[in-house]
């Protein structure tokens, strides 16, 4: 949780995520991949940012890896991110996921933190 004005906390997540070299393919209504949590209360202002998949070329195999960022304001002055990182490491025969990279996704809040403090 962020305490700054939801626009500008998304606008400082998307340089961060730009700043670690992920590109933004899409930027979508998360309603469609979110059940909605608090349905009396329906906020307005949220958005869920999908990155381009990363390619790693391993000795045997490729790692393929994603981050998706979830903000939504909270009220006028705070907003909530949330970070989903996934990586797929594909060898002959066999897929392993991993779904958290807690030292990614760590070094992105600070980040964000760092840019709205600017």
């Amino acid at each position: 949780e962020f305490y700054a004005n939801y626009d500008k906390v998304l606008e400082a997540t998307k340089k961060a995520l730009h700043d670690f070299g992920w590109e933004i393919a899409q930027e979508v209504d998360p309603s469609v991949f979110e059940h909605e949590r608090n349905k009396d209360r329906p906020m307005d202002k949220q958005i869920l940012l999908l990155t381009e998949s990363r390619q790693t070329p391993l000795f045997v195999g490729s790692r393929y890896s994603r981050l998706n960022a979830y903000v939504k304001a909270l009220d006028e002055n705070s907003a909530h991110v949330e970070l989903r990182y996934l990586v797929v490491n594909s060898i002959p025969f066999k897929n392993f996921s991993i779904y958290k990279n807690d030292r990614a996704t760590q070094r992105l809040f600070v980040r964000i933190e760092k840019l709205l403090n600017e």
